[in-house]
C-alpha cells in the first residue's frame, strides 16, 4: 500500500522525478513464481494476435489459423514454438457453412451457434482434409482436433453412433498421412480404435469450469471430477500426454498458479486461463506482462508528438517493457485486457475522468498497478479507495524576497 501511495503522490513533481520513480517501479515489477516442471508448456489462445511476444514464452501453442499472419508464424518458428492449428472436426460454424455442406448437418449446437456434421459424409471429410493440408502448408506443426464428441448430440441408435465413430477414425487416419502431430480434445472412445497414439489428449474443466451462457466460473462437482480423473489416468497409462485445461479469472494469478500446480501434481500438463481463452494463461510457465499502457489526449496532437511518445516511451523500453500509447478519445475500455499490462498510466487532464472512465478505473484497483501523471481524478470515492486525502490550502504570512542584481 505504501508503494502505491508513493507512486501517486510523487507524480506532482517535475517530469524527471516522475520518471525516476516510475523506472524504479518497473525495476521492482513482480515476476510470478514459475510452476516447477520439466513438462513442456502449452497455451490455448483463441483471440486476435497483435503481437507474438507473449506467445513466444510457451513451448507449444494452439491458435485459430485465421488469427495469425504468415510473418507471425515465421517469428514463432524462429522462436522454436510448436504451433498447432485449431480444427473443429465434428462441428461447423454457421457463418462458414455452404449450401453443399448444409446437406450433411445432423443437428444444431445452440450453445455455440454451430452445426453438428455427419462424419460419414464424403464432402465433409474432404473439407476437413483440405483444411488440414492448407494449415500444414502455412507452417503449422500440428492440429488440435476439437468437437470429436459432437456426434453424440445428434439423435440416433448405437449403429448410428458406430458409423459416426468410423467416419471420425477415417478422417483422423487421413490427417496422420500428412505426418503432422495431432492433439485430441477428448475423443476417449476413439483411442482404442486408432492404429497410432496422438501426441496428446486434452480434457477441459477437471476441477474448475466456466458457464459460457452466464459468464460464470464454478467448481466442478466431485463426482464429475472423479469420473474424468479415472478416464485421464487410464489415458496416461497408455503413455499418452494428458493436457488438462481449467478455467479461472485471469485477474487472480495466484489462484491460477495454484490450479496449475494441482494439475501437475496429478501428472497432467496444465493450462489455466479465462473461460473464453482470450488471455495468456498459466501452464508450466507463467507469462510476465511486458506492456505498459499509457492514456493520453490525442486531440492535442499526433501520437509521435505526445508526452507519452516523446518523454516516456524510450524510458519504458530501456527497462525491457513495451509502451502502448493510447488515445483516450478513441479507445473502447471494455476491449482492454488488463492482464497483459504490467502498469497502466493515466496522463490526463481532470476533464477526462467521466463516469465511464471512473467506473473502469475503480474496477482496476487492487488488481493492476496504476500510475497518475500530472493530475489525480477529482473523485472522492476513488481518492478514498486510494487512501488519499485532500489537504487544506496553506495559510500564513507570505514573504517575497528578491535576490540582488
Amino acid at each position: 500500500m505504501l508503494l502505491k501511495k508513493l507512486i501517486i503522490l510523487l507524480n506532482f513533481n517535475s517530469f524527471w522525478w516522475k520518471t525516476f520513480f516510475f523506472i524504479s517501479l518497473l525495476s521492482f515489477s513482480f515476476i510470478g513464481n514459475a510452476v516447477q516442471s520439466q513438462t513442456k508448456s502449452i497455451a490455448f489462445y483463441y483471440h486476435e494476435i497483435d503481437s507474438v511476444r507473449e506467445l513466444l514464452v510457451y513451448d507449444r501453442i494452439v491458435i485459430t489459423p485465421s488469427a495469425v499472419s504468415a510473418r507471425q508464424l515465421k517469428q514463432l518458428a524462429q522462436g522454436r514454438v510448436e504451433v498447432y492449428a485449431y480444427l473443429s472436426i465434428g462441428e461447423l460454424n454457421k457463418q462458414d457453412s455452404t449450401a453443399a455442406l448444409k446437406r450433411h448437418v445432423l443437428a444444431n449446437n445452440t450453445d455455440w451457434d454451430s452445426y453438428v456434421m455427419d462424419m460419414t459424409a464424403k464432402p465433409w471429410q474432404q473439407y476437413l482434409q483440405d483444411k488440414a493440408s492448407e494449415y500444414q502448408e502455412l507452417g503449422f506443426k500440428g492440429l488440435f482436433l476439437d468437437t470429436l464428441d459432437s456426434y453424440q448430440l445428434s439423435a440416433g441408435n448405437q449403429t448410428h453412433k458406430q458409423l459416426q465413430q468410423k467416419g471420425l477414425i477415417q478422417v483422423i487416419a487421413n490427417f496422420k498421412k500428412l505426418h503432422t502431430k495431432l492433439i485430441f480434445n477428448r475423443g476417449f472412445e476413439l483411442l482404442s480404435q486408432l492404429e497410432f497414439k496422438p501426441a496428446g489428449v486434452v480434457a477441459e474443466s477437471l476441477f474448475q469450469g466456466y458457464d459460457v451462457k452466464n459468464h460464470r466460473y464454478f467448481v466442478m462437482k466431485p463426482e464429475d471430477t472423479q469420473w474424468l480423473l479415472t478416464k485421464l489416468n487410464s489415458i496416461k497409462n497408455l503413455d499418452i500426454e494428458v493436457i488438462a485445461i481449467d478455467y479461472l479469472d485471469g485477474n487472480n494469478r495466484v489462484a491460477q498458479r495454484e490450479a496449475a500446480q494441482r494439475l501437475l501434481d496429478n501428472d497432467f500438463t496444465p493450462y489455466i486461463s479465462d473461460g473464453l481463452l482470450k488471455q495468456f494463461g498459466v501452464s508450466t510457465i507463467e507469462p510476465v506482462p511486458r506492456r505498459v499502457l499509457v492514456f493520453y489526449d490525442g486531440k492535442t496532437g499526433l501520437k509521435r508528438q505526445s508526452d507519452c511518445h516523446r518523454l516516456l516511451s524510450m524510458l519504458v523500453e530501456y527497462k525491457g517493457y513495451v509502451p502502448v500509447c493510447t488515445d483516450i478519445n478513441t479507445v473502447n475500455l471494455e476491449d482492454i485486457d488488463t492482464t497483459r499490462h504490467q502498469t497502466i498510466i493515466f496522463w490526463l487532464a481532470p476533464k477526462f475522468y467521466n463516469a465511464g472512465l471512473l467506473n473502469w478505473l475503480e474496477s482496476l484497483l487492487g488488481k493492476t498497478r496504476i500510475v497518475f501523471f500530472q493530475y489525480l481524478p477529482d473523485d472522492e470515492n476513488i481518492l478514498k479507495k486510494l487512501d488519499i486525502k485532500k489537504l487544506d490550502l496553506l495559510d500564513g504570512k507570505l514573504t517575497i524576497s528578491q535576490a540582488p542584481d
